[in-house]
């Protein structure tokens, strides 16, 4: 699959910067709860969350720029790289089993409207989730502590869990 894969060029990734400077500026804008730079760390995607969950009309690039924001987010955590498709959707991969579509999986708990709230911690939370095992254990922890900080993604895993193993017996 990463072999239809192609490096994004350094001016594409100017979306992602632009982005983080629209919800940086709105954030800036409203009265936050707490302050924050959008600096490429989880908190980025708490603000997100917050602004989501207050109703608070998310800037020019939307729901789109948002998961790009959440996105980098995670490349960042992981090591990853950002790629596109001959379609021009975009991707953050490896070399070693990883591909994932921020703004496809972003739209899909849109779509199905679970959760209700924290979407794109719940995001955050599974790409985590899903990226694990083909990480080295420095990157593994900082993905840990994306899935621990997130209870109600952490308790789905509980009940899938426990489901799974009454089937078993």
């Amino acid at each position: 699959m990463t072999d239809d894969l192609f490096p994004l060029a350094a001016g594409e990734l100017a979306r992602i910067e632009n982005a983080t400077l629209a919800f940086c500026d709105l954030w800036a804008r409203i009265k936050p709860p707490w302050p924050h730079n959008f600096d490429g760390t989880y908190e980025d995607v708490r603000a997100i969350d917050y602004l989501d969950y207050e109703g608070v009309a998310f800037p020019d690039c939307g729901i789109e720029g948002a998961a790009l924001v959440c996105g980098e987010v995670l490349r960042r955590a992981a090591n990853l790289q950002w790629k596109s498709d001959y379609c021009g959707d975009w991707y953050i991969t490896s070399s070693y089993g990883i591909a994932i579509c921020p703004v496809t999986r972003v739209h899909e708990f849109f779509y199905a409207g679970i959760p209700q709230f924290g979407k794109f911690l719940w995001f955050v939370s599974q790409a985590a989730l899903d990226c694990l095992r083909f990480i080295d254990s420095e990157h593994q922890q900082i993905l840990y502590g994306f899935i621990l900080e997130n209870e109600d993604f952490v308790h789905g895993l509980d009940l899938t869990l426990k489901a799974l193993q009454l089937r078993q017996r």
